[in-house]
């Protein structure tokens, strides 16, 4: 299955590049739930370059692993860390079976739904590109962490994120947001208030649907939107992500059936 090419394709590059890099890996250890998680997000992208065809090409070795640095980013680690840590695992062997063991049986269970959502016609990404936590005041003290991309794809968009908001926040009107814009100028806008405040996680999810009568321009989100009196913000962020979907033809049948 070409779900589980990615651990032979780790394997190769961690040698190679390993070597490589002998003078500049960091000696940190991974921790193991963060590895295996990692792992399995690995997994997933190489999972989509090819069923985009991506990996049918003679990439190089630096420019297929160029494909897994946003997910290295979004771990807030380095290649020389991952090569370090995966250079461990490799050579305590019964960790690196059990730990590969939990990767493949989680991939197993995951594929298996996508799978069964894509026999009845639902494509679904992740079109979120900017950090995945985020910190008020230390990313702004007033931050609405505002996302604007431009795209013509008529669908639903759905912005989903974990959110802590803390007692002393003095954001104002504290929204999650979501708009589709539309090149007549006319819009389609929908918001779900952020109402706790007593410092515990609570998960948020806003979703617009594209007008298909109209041409659509953009998409706008903002995590953290807030009334202009807003002086102060407290609050934490987590998990965030843009998920788009497009029901084809195929869908569309059995919905009218």
């Amino acid at each position: 299955m070409t779900y589980f090419k990615t651990l032979t394709i780790i394997i190769f590059f961690s040698v190679s590049f390993f070597a490589c890099n002998q003078n500049d890996k960091s000696n940190e250890l991974i921790p193991k739930k963060t590895f295996i998680n990692l792992l399995i997000d690995l997994h997933k992208v190489d999972a989509l370059l090819n069923n985009m065809g991506l990996m049918d090409n003679k990439l190089t070795n630096e420019d297929s692993l160029s494909y897994y640095n946003k997910i290295f980013q979004d771990y807030d680690i380095t290649r020389a860390q991952f090569y370090y840590t995966f250079d461990y695992y490799t050579h305590n062997m019964s960790d690196f079976l059990e730990l590969q063991k939990i990767v493949i049986d989680s991939l197993n269970n995951e594929f298996i739904l996508l799978d069964s959502l894509a026999k009845i016609g639902l494509r679904q990404q992740d079109l979120w590109t900017l950090k995945r936590e985020w910190s008020l005041p230390k990313d702004g003290v007033t931050n609405s962490i505002p996302f604007k991309f431009a795209t013509k794809n008529p669908g639903n968009y759905t912005l989903t994120a974990d959110i802590k908001s803390y007692p002393d926040d003095l954001s104002k009107e504290l929204e999650m947001k979501i708009g589709a814009y539309y090149s007549d100028a006319s819009e389609d806008v929908n918001a779900v208030k952020i109402d706790v405040k007593n410092g515990t996680w609570k998960q948020y999810s806003v979703k617009v649907s594209v007008n298909p009568n109209k041409q659509l321009s953009y998409i706008e989100v903002e995590l953290l939107s807030h009334s202009n009196n807003t002086t102060y913000m407290h609050v934490q962020v987590k998990g965030v992500m843009l998920t788009f979907e497009e029901l084809d033809n195929a869908l569309d049948s059995v919905a009218t059936n």
